[in-house]
């Protein structure tokens, strides 16, 4: 009976010892996924050997056996090696992953000798043993109740079930519908359609007035919608902002000391989208000796994030002077910049030429070519969703939902995915087993085919250089000052572009600002209001120590 009753104790010391070495593994995986801050992962390591020490306490048998001294001590220093990943992973000391892996194995291998040194009548086939009495409600309910306990953190943390890759900007939805305020134009430049513009300059669509009780959302998007509510803010409320406040004292002066760029300005207040659909005064040149300056980049440029739109970079540079032709739109890339920059300095011939090339996901290795009256993307109610994952264009919006839909949720074609994908464990289990190439036939996702066929078209070094080359000789042709601006991702606000970008810039000099967390919106990543100020007061700066030609 004794005997029985301390197997019983083995079994729950072993049992728990588990959980807890599974739940740091987990922890880890979430630090490498990015799914988790270093504060909480180290939370969660140093933890492990507190909670095991009073599980040793509880069962009384901290003291009693060797063989739960040396279970102790052998778990409290597998924690060891889980710190000094998560260390390795946030110093990128790259090199000492698989000792610490082997490390970890190591320890894993030594807990499971422990488990198979269990005391023999735990063993035997014998009903007057302990399995008997372990196989009793309590024993039962034990680790369904630690297991509902780690589901339980894990979708606490944001670890949904079914997800393999979080992506803020796409989800499920029953009925998929395309946004109609995106469109292309015969130079294949995205940009906010008719539609769009009139929703963002007077709230209607479809030649309705907007009410509470419509769903615009069902129709257009969040930023022509949300631009229409800032510039009605914009327009009635009292001036909180630098462009703000330029707007307000125009709209004070007489209409005899107002000048043709003035006239835009108030002309952009009641239009935010002009007729080139683009965020921005009218593309037209001005009799102004004001530095003209076109500003080439994506949703940063665009001014996402900026609540209220108004206190954007590009508006914050209109406050302090500058005539601002704003040719950002959200979804872009290098080779939508290229081809607005063959419409645009031509006709513009600006003083200067900015290309925010935002590092997080301005970087190509597949060359993309501009057809006219082909979206770069597929706006829609589920996400943006890229028409050209890769090289071959995916040719519907239905087609590329379904695309994405495989990329970031478990697909649901095999009973194991099925299995996995009801549980944020099983979910963490699936992607486990993906990451290391194990059950590869079931974890190989459908989107595999798509992307070993693009695989020939890829380039061995980054192709998005070529687009930035040419913006630049076309501003030596016009006159203009070319600027490679860097925006850093917000996972990397201290680059090396050598280190961690080699062979990105061969051939251009680009500039980057210093930045911090504070600068940035957490959740999708892009500036806050006081990291667009920042920035515009660095493009000054630059601007200013490079003499317009």
């Amino acid at each position: 009976m004794k005997d029985a009753v301390q197997s019983r104790k083995v079994f729950l010391l072993v049992l728990c010892s588990s959980m807890l070495f599974a739940l740091k593994i987990v922890s880890l995986f979430l630090l490498f996924e990015e799914k988790m801050g270093t504060s909480v992962y180290l939370s969660m390591v140093l933890i492990t050997p507190v909670i095991l020490c009073l599980t040793l306490t509880l069962i009384g048998i901290a003291n009693r056996r060797s063989w739960a001294l040396n279970t102790f001590l052998l778990a409290f220093f597998a924690i060891l090696p889980t710190f000094l990943l998560g260390f390795i992973h946030i110093w990128k000391f790259h090199w000492a992953y698989y000792p610490f892996l082997l490390l970890e194995v190591f320890c894993f291998l030594t807990a499971m000798i422990q488990l198979i040194r269990l005391p023999k009548d735990f063993w035997k086939p014998n009903t007057s043993t302990a399995w008997k009495k372990l196989l009793r409600p309590d024993f039962l309910t034990l680790p369904f109740f630690l297991l509902a306990l780690l589901e339980f953190g894990l979708f606490s943390l944001g670890i949904s079930p079914s997800v393999i890759q979080g992506n803020p900007y796409f989800h499920p939805v029953d009925s998929l519908v395309v946004w109609q305020d995106y469109s292309a134009d015969e130079y294949g430049l995205t940009h906010v359609n008719a539609q769009g513009a009139e929703l963002a300059a007077n709230g209607t669509w479809l030649g309705k007035e907007r009410t509470k009780e419509s769903d615009p959302y069902r129709t257009y998007s969040f930023s022509t919608i949300s631009i229409f509510e800032d510039w009605t803010l914009l327009r009635e409320a009292p001036p909180t902002l630098p462009f703000a406040h330029l707007l307000a004292d125009l709209k004070q002066r007489p209409d005899t000391l107002l000048d043709e760029l003035d006239r835009a300005h108030l002309e952009f207040l009641n239009r935010p989208i002009n007729s080139h659909g683009y965020r921005s005064i009218p593309f037209k040149n001005y009799a102004t000796d004001r530095p003209t300056v076109l500003l080439l980049g994506d949703s940063f440029t665009f001014g996402w994030s900026a609540r209220p739109w108004f206190g954007s970079f590009a508006d914050h540079l209109r406050a302090l002077g500058y005539v601002v032709y704003n040719a950002g739109i959200s979804g872009t890339g290098p080779d939508q910049y290229a081809a607005a920059a063959k419409v645009f300095i031509p006709m513009l011939k600006p003083d200067y030429v900015i290309v925010n090339f935002f590092v997080g996901n301005d970087i190509l290795y597949f060359p993309v070519e501009t057809k006219p009256y082909e979206m770069v993307y597929y706006p829609t109610n589920a996400g943006v969703m890229m028409a050209r994952p890769t090289y071959e264009r995916i040719p519907t919006a239905e087609e590329a939902f379904q695309f994405y839909l495989n990329q970031y949720y478990i697909p649901l074609n095999s009973f194991f995915n099925k299995f996995c994908a009801y549980t944020s464990v099983g979910s963490i289990f699936w992607r486990l087993g993906k990451r290391f190439s194990i059950f590869q036939s079931i974890t190989n996702a459908p989107n595999q085919e798509y992307f070993e066929r693009n695989l020939m078209h890829r380039s061995t070094r980054p192709v998005s250089e070529a687009y930035l080359l040419e913006i630049e000789a076309l501003c030596q042709q016009e006159g203009s000052q070319f600027v490679c601006s860097i925006i850093p991702d917000l996972k990397n606000l201290r680059p090396d572009l050598d280190k961690d970008y080699p062979d990105l810039f061969q051939s251009i000099t680009p500039v980057i600002i210093q930045l911090s967390e504070k600068d940035y919106n957490l959740k999708d990543t892009h500036f806050n209001l006081q990291g667009h100020e920042r920035y515009s007061r660095f493009l000054d700066s630059l601007m200013r120590s490079i003499p317009a030609n």
